[in-house]
């Protein structure tokens, strides 16, 4: 495949995120993108902008992302492509879990000057990738969101292969409540997202997603632990993966400078740095939503929100095949 397009936008406020984006991606080779400030059914409240991606060479394969603000900042996410012209938040709508539990918080206030220091995109014909880096900001979660094609690893029904479309976020999607003891470490401290249908048909079901990160390379004999993102479901298992991301975790990052090519095997890979960062000090837990209730959990994209490193404080990093 190409190597992905990378956009670095640099300083990006949360109210400008949709229209931001957007313009960047204009003459984007993959996907065709449009704006819009048309507040998405089924929802009646404040409106940042709407993201809306499609396919250039696969119109099925289409998103919407939409930035709204009630006690918070948040995204409603969409699959499908509007009715009569109206945006469709389909997964708030149709979702497994729906309503307010479908939506992303991104901040846990609706203050209006908070911002991402840098927010870069990558794209490539199967995903678009948002890479949003906290600006310090008490209450701000770094923003991570995986949209597109995901990878089976097993031959699918082709009544719901081409369904096999996900959109992954840096915050479990689906909890709720205020059980906070079982964010400790327990089953709902790992990262969630919504799946277009289930390998039974099931519309907008969600999918636990994980990689193995924490391996430090290059190792012994200079091997490379490179994981891809898994993606499962208690009762079907592993189903697949992101298209063609993966992460690793540099021993020394500057040895792989951010944008370069990584060699391994008969494989090469782009270098995406990424930073770690905690979770905001005083919001590990919740997220309030569009209705003022609390969605519950720890922001996660890898295994862990920061790596557990020691002296050597290796750097994580994302790759996409090329």
């Amino acid at each position: 495949m190409a190597a992905p397009n990378r956009y670095n936008l640099g300083r990006v406020y949360i109210y400008n995120l949709a229209s931001t984006v957007v313009a960047a991606m204009i003459d984007d080779p993959y996907w065709s993108v449009s704006y819009s400030d048309v507040v998405p059914k089924p929802f009646s409240i404040t409106n940042r902008g709407s993201m809306i991606f499609k396919n250039k060479i696969d119109p099925s394969l289409y998103f919407m992302l939409n930035v709204n603000s009630y006690n918070n900042h948040f995204i409603q996410p969409g699959f499908y492509e509007s009715e009569a012209g109206t945006i469709v938040a389909d997964i708030v709508r149709d979702a497994q879990y729906p309503g307010v539990y479908a939506s992303t918080p991104i901040t846990a206030s609706n203050v209006s000057n908070i911002s991402y220091f840098q927010l870069t995109v990558l794209t490539t014909n199967n995903f678009i990738y948002l890479n949003g880096e906290g600006d310090g900001t008490a209450d701000q979660y770094p923003l991570r969101l995986y949209a597109g094609r995901l990878k089976p690893y097993e031959s699918e029904d082709p009544l719901i292969a081409n369904d096999f479309v996900g959109l992954f976020t840096h915050f479990p999607v689906g909890n709720n409540g205020s059980d906070y003891t079982a964010y400790a470490n327990g089953a709902k401290n790992v990262g969630r997202g919504f799946v277009r249908r289930s390998r039974n048909g099931t519309k907008n079901h969600i999918y636990n997603f994980t990689t193995n990160s924490q391996l430090v390379s290059p190792g012994v004999g200079g091997r490379f632990f490179i994981s891809p993102f898994y993606i499962y479901d208690n009762a079907e298992g592993v189903r697949g993966e992101f298209f063609d991301m993966y992460t690793v975790c540099f021993r020394d990052g500057t040895a792989y400078q951010d944008g370069s090519v990584l060699s391994v095997g008969n494989d090469k890979y782009y270098i995406f740095h990424v930073v770690d960062q905690i979770p905001p000090s005083n919001f590990q837990t919740s997220g309030a939503q569009s209705n003022g209730a609390t969605t519950q959990g720890r922001w996660y994209f890898f295994d862990t929100a920061v790596l557990h490193t020691s002296s050597d404080k290796p750097q994580r990093a994302i790759l996409v095949k090329i």
